[in-house]
């Protein structure tokens, strides 16, 4: 019988909280990674100096490239978060210009934090994922299952998809249900496969192997492979299964 996808849909654990955190959460930085992420290039350079207005909006502008760079994702963060990073930026690109954190505005804006993303977005080719690319992210997943329905696998294999076309990876939870989406219509067609295979005097084999000869016996144990040996670790083994 066909399931509703909604009403067994279910979170997977698919990353350990340490590998969620590496992937997700907001770059933490040495000093020489910051002497490398937050390095600009003369058309970054341009942007920052005649595009942009204020301290503070080429300030965080920086501090997303910089993150942008790292990772190929945006987070949301307020000044106060990172206060090295800002100190390094300053120090390097404003060393002439004061930034008082307990009186200035802890972040930008929606629209200028949109304007940045799209402007680091057109510098490196990429786009946010549109309801076609998650159509077809969801049929990667789903031809993956075939290979092998290990979740992580399938996350490792869509990441590696977003990166080829460009995309930037969607939300964890996004990716939680769509990988188990993809899972269990995968399941769904195996059966409908099955049954359309199956003729009725098959279908009647397979239902008395699992009928019970006796109270720990069923059919199908007599087609379980011998033992083998006789030693008592393995006739132990045995009892139990």
């Amino acid at each position: 019988m066909k399931q509703d996808f909604k009403s067994t849909e279910k979170r997977l654990s698919i990353l350990t909280d340490s590998e969620r955190k590496i992937i997700y959460s907001l770059p933490n930085f040495t000093n020489l990674e910051r002497r490398h992420y937050f390095d600009l290039e003369k058309i970054e350079e341009d942007i920052v100096h005649n595009k942009l207005n204020g301290l503070n909006s080429k300030l965080y502008f920086i501090l997303q490239l910089g993150y942008f760079k790292c990772s190929s994702r945006f987070f949301k963060f307020s000044f106060d978060e990172v206060v090295e990073d800002i100190e390094y930026i300053l120090g390097k690109f404003f060393p002439k210009q004061s930034f008082n954190f307990n009186t200035i505005k802890q972040h930008c804006d929606r629209k200028t934090i949109f304007n940045h993303q799209s402007t680091i977005l057109k510098l490196f080719s990429k786009r946010f994922p549109t309801k076609n690319d998650k159509e077809d992210l969801f049929k990667k997943a789903k031809s993956i299952v075939y290979i092998d329905a290990n979740p992580k696998y399938i996350f490792k294999e869509i990441v590696r998809f977003t990166s080829e076309h460009n995309i930037i990876l969607p939300a964890y939870s996004t990716i939680q249900k769509l990988i188990s989406k993809a899972i269990i219509v995968s399941e769904q067609e195996l059966f409908i496969s099955l049954e359309n295979l199956m003729d009725d005097d098959l279908t009647q084999n397979l239902k008395n192997l699992f009928k019970k000869e006796s109270k720990f016996r069923y059919q199908l144990t007599l087609i379980k492979a011998p033992l083998q040996s006789f030693s008592k670790k393995q006739a132990t083994t045995e009892r139990k299964t």
